[in-house]
C-alpha cells in the first residue's frame, strides 16, 4: 500500500476499504515483512464496498483455496464493518462448529489489536475475553458465528455472511448438499432484520455444479465475482480510485503462488472435476465427463509452420446475434488438417450483432486464408451464410453445418472416436484452446458450449472432399 507523509491521510486510506485495512493490519498480526496484497484482494474489496454502500445487497465471491477470500470477506471485513458502524448485527455461518470457533477467534484478534483500536476508536468489544462465537460491542453491535446444523431460531442480522457452507469432501453426498441449500433458503435467508436493506454475502470455492452457488445463480439475483486460478479469457475488474485491472487470457490470479508447474501438479493430484471446481470456479459433473483429456495430442505451432502451408485450413463458426449478458457466444475454431490428423490452431468466442459477426468472419478469412469456412445452419444464420458466400468470390468455400436432427451430445459422440484414436492435436500456449477445454469439461451441462459446437461441426465436416478453393486470397 502506498504510504504518504501525512499520517492522517494514511489512516483515511486504511479506513476507506476492507482491502486497504487488510493490507495494513494483516502483516502486523501475522508478522509478515514487505507484504503487499495481490490485486485480487482489492477487486474483492471493491465488491464488498458495493455491499456496504448498498449498491449491492446480494453477493457471491468464488475464489480458489488459499487466496485470502476468508480473510478478506470475513476475518477483516467484519471488524471493518463494525469500525464503520459499531451497532451492526452480523451473522457469520459456516460448515462446522470448529470452523466457526476459528473464524470467531480471528475476528476477535483483529478487534483486540492496538492498531484496530487506534483506527476505529469508536468500536470496542464489550468483553474482549468473551466467547469468540458471540461477540458484542459497547455500542450494541453483535457478531453471531454459527454452523449450518445449529439452531437459528430467534437470530437476526443486518448482514448475513456465509463462508464455506459445505466441506469439499461432502461433494459426494447429494443429501448434504441439498440439506445445506434447504437450510440456507428456509432458515438462514429469513434471518435478515430488514429484507429490504439487509445484505447477504456468500464466499466459497466451487465444489459442484449443484452447490449453493449454483443454486443461487440459477434462481436469484445475486451479483457474482468469480476468480479462477488462471484466466481463460480477458476479464476486467474494478479497483480502488476508479482504476481497472485487466486480467488477460493465460494470466494467473497470483503468479507469486501459482504458475504452470504448480497448476499441472494440482490438476494431476485432484483430477479434472475437482480442479475445475475448486481452482477454476467452473464445476463439472464428474460422472458425465465425456472426454478423457489425455487422449488429446499437443503440438507446438512453430514446429508445424512449414507443414501448415500444405494443409487444408478451415474456420468453423457457431453464430449468435446478441450482445446481452444472457446470450450465447459466437464461436470460431480454426483448423489445419491432412492425413496425419486434425490440428486445432485457435479458438475464440465473443458476443456481437449480426453485422459485426459477418465482418469478423470476412476479416478472419482475409487474414488467415482458409480453404473452407463452415457456418452452422440455423434460422438466424441463413441470410448470413448467403452474404458471406457472395462476398467470398470463390476465394474460399462456404459450407453449411447441418445438425441432422441430432442433439449436441449425439453430434459430439459421432466425432468422439477421432479424439480417442489420437487424431486431434491442440496448439500449445494458445489461451483460446484452454477456454475451449473449459467448455468441454462442463459439456453438456456447462453454462456455455459454443466452442464445443464449433469444434464438433469442424470434425464432422473435415475430410469430406479436398476442401480446396479454385484460388486463394493473396
Amino acid at each position: 500500500m502506498a504510504q504518504f507523509n501525512d499520517p492522517k491521510r494514511n489512516d483515511a486510506i486504511i479506513r476507506s476499504s476492507p482491502g486497504f485495512f487488510l493490507e495494513w493490519l494483516l502483516p502486523q498480526i501475522e508478522n509478515l515483512s514487505d507484504y503487499e496484497a495481490n490485486w485480487h484482494v482489492h477487486a474483492i474489496s471493491q465488491k464488498l464496498m458495493g455491499l456496504y454502500q448498498g449498491h449491492v445487497r446480494r453477493l457471491i465471491v468464488n475464489a480458489p483455496p488459499r487466496s485470502l477470500k476468508t480473510s478478506t470477506c470475513t476475518s477483516f471485513f467484519i471488524p471493518w464493518l463494525l469500525g464503520k458502524d459499531p451497532s451492526l448485527q452480523i451473522m457469520l455461518v459456516t460448515y462446522s462448529d470448529e470452523f466457526a470457533e476459528q473464524l470467531g477467534s480471528q475476528i476477535r484478534s483483529v478487534m483486540r489489536h492496538p492498531e484496530y483500536k487506534r483506527l476505529f476508536g469508536n468500536s470496542q468489544l464489550l468483553n474482549e475475553n468473551a466467547r469468540s462465537t458471540r461477540l458484542r460491542t459497547r455500542e450494541g453491535g453483535k457478531v453471531t458465528i454459527t454452523s449450518f446444523h445449529a439452531t437459528m431460531t430467534g437470530l437476526g442480522a443486518d448482514y448475513i455472511i456465509v463462508d464455506d457452507p459445505i466441506q469439499t469432501n461432502d461433494v459426494r453426498s447429494a443429501t448434504k448438499m441439498n440439506d445445506t441449500i434447504n437450510r440456507f433458503k428456509e432458515g438462514l435467508y429469513t434471518r435478515l432484520n430488514d429484507p429490504k436493506t439487509g445484505r447477504i454475502l456468500l464466499v466459497m470455492q466451487r465444489i459442484h455444479p449443484d452447490d449453493l452457488t449454483g443454486e443461487l445463480l440459477a434462481r436469484s439475483d445475486f451479483e457474482h465475482l468469480k476468480l479462477p486460478v488462471r484466466f481463460e479469457e480477458d476479464t476486467s475488474y474494478q479497483m480502488p480510485f476508479g482504476k481497472v485491472h485487466m486480467a488477460k487470457a493465460g494470466d494467473y490470479l497470483d503468479p507469486a503462488r501459482f504458475g504452470e508447474l504448480e497448476l499441472a501438479r494440482t490438476r494431476k493430484m485432484l483430477g479434472e472435476a475437482a480442479f475445475a471446481a475448486q481452482y477454476m470456479q467452473e464445476p463439472i459433473y464428474p460422472a458425465n465427463d465425456l472426454v478423457d483429456l489425455e487422449k488429446f495430442n499437443w503440438f507446438d505451432p512453430e514446429d508445424l509452420r512449414v507443414n501448415l502451408q500444405d494443409m487444408i485450413h478451415v474456420h468453423s463458426w457457431d453464430t449468435a446475434f446478441s450482445t446481452s449478458d444472457a446470450a450465447d457466444y459466437t464461436a470460431v475454431t480454426k483448423w489445419a488438417y491432412n492425413s496425419t490428423g486434425y490440428y486445432l490452431l485457435d479458438a475464440q468466442r465473443f458476443k456481437a450483432t449480426s453485422e459485426e459477426v459477418e465482418k469478423r468472419i470476412l476479416r478472419a478469412a482475409i487474414a488467415d486464408q482458409p480453404h473452407r469456412v463452415l457456418i452452422e445452419r440455423a434460422n438466424h444464420s441463413i441470410d448470413l451464410i448467403n452474404r458471406v458466400r457472395s462476398a467470398s468470390n470463390g476465394r474460399f468455400q462456404v459450407i453449411e453445418g447441418q445438425h441432422g436432427g441430432l442433439s449436441k451430445e449425439q453430434r459430439f459422440e459421432n466425432i468422439h472416436h477421432k479424439i480417442n484414436t489420437g487424431q486431434v492435436f491442440l496448439a500449445k500456449g494458445v489461451s483460446g484452446i484452454e477456454l475451449f477445454l473449459s467448455e468441454l469439461r462442463g459439456f453438456p451441462y456447462g453454462a456455455h458450449d459454443d466452442l464445443v459446437d464449433s469444434f464438433t461441426m469442424a470434425l464432422k465436416e473435415m475430410g469430406k472432399g479436398s476442401g480446396r478453393a479454385v484460388w486463394r486470397i493473396s
